[in-house]
């Protein structure tokens, strides 16, 4: 998809940000070595969460995510791995393929990290324009501030956004909009909806 041939990819400047972060090791294979078999051996989850919003609207995302995050763990086998909520039905079902395939370690979610605007940082965000940029930092207050998913889909389309979903899920409200051929995904706990600093 477009989505994927134009994400952005910043090695060396990962590379440095690692560093200064005093990370000891960085693991880069190359494709052949994850894909031996040409990927023919693959992971799927047949229940009830990778077959709808993000599965629904990237058909064999989530295959390909639990492959080979399956075998990262099985190469690196860390104590503890850590994989952000903003990526929340992500995370899920990670979690549960590491319960059912008793995968040793801990799977450990971390909090959404938002700039200054509120908006959820993303490799993505590096592709929109400032005025688009300025307008991406309305979706999580949107969320937040409307009383149902409906209401938030109709503000969201309002400002300018193309919706692919907004729906309450696993305690979270959940979106996932379009901006400047730039697609966003984001969450707030049901639990802090109206808990607002800012508004629209």
């Amino acid at each position: 998809t477009d989505d994927y041939r134009y994400y952005p990819r910043t090695l060396e400047l990962d590379k440095q940000l690692l560093h200064q972060q005093g990370v000891d090791y960085l693991f880069i294979p190359e494709h052949q070595e994850m894909y031996p078999d040409d990927y023919q051996i693959q992971v799927s989850e047949t229940g009830d969460i990778g077959n709808q919003l993000e599965g629904e609207h990237r058909p064999g995302h989530f295959t390909g995510m639990l492959t080979i995050v399956l075998k990262h763990l099985n190469v690196i086998r860390p104590t503890h791995s850590y994989y952000g909520e903003k990526d929340y039905q992500q995370l899920l079902l990670i979690q549960k393929m590491a319960r059912a395939l008793f995968l040793p370690g801990t799977i450990v979610g971390c909090p959404t990290i938002r700039s200054d605007t509120g908006l959820a940082l993303s490799s993505r965000n590096n592709r929109l324009s400032d005025e688009s940029r300025e307008k991406a930092s309305k979706l999580p207050v949107v969320l937040r501030d409307s009383l149902t998913v409906d209401d938030a889909y109709e503000r969201l389309t309002a400002l300018g956004f193309k919706v692919d979903y907004v729906c309450d899920r696993w305690e979270r409200r959940l979106a996932a909009v379009w901006l400047d051929s730039v697609r966003l995904i984001d969450n707030i706990a049901l639990d802090k909806l109206g808990k607002l600093e800012t508004s629209v």
